[in-house]
């Protein structure tokens, strides 16, 4: 089975976590492949939730058998500085 790659949303926030999870479902009907691509190019927030999520996530796909690639990580991103605060 090949390892789909699955591009992690621009905002991963809120109803985008769902739409992750929903679009490894859909891109993997016969279950769980071996291997498994998240694409990180297109990712420019993401809230604490969401950090928890791919946590998790990896955490679980690794104790069923899936290992977990992750590309397009190492790029040059600002932090926002005073978001959250009054």
């Amino acid at each position: 089975m090949n390892s789909p790659v699955i591009l992690v949303p621009r905002q991963f926030k809120g109803v985008t976590i769902s739409k992750l999870a929903n679009e490894i479902n859909e891109r993997c009907p016969s279950g769980l492949p071996d291997a498994l691509t998240l694409d990180f190019q297109q990712l420019a927030f993401i809230r604490p939730a969401g950090v928890v999520f791919l946590s998790n996530l990896i955490w679980w796909l690794h104790e069923h058998g899936t290992s977990v690639n992750l590309i397009n990580v190492e790029r040059e991103a600002r932090c926002r500085r005073g978001v959250g605060r009054n």
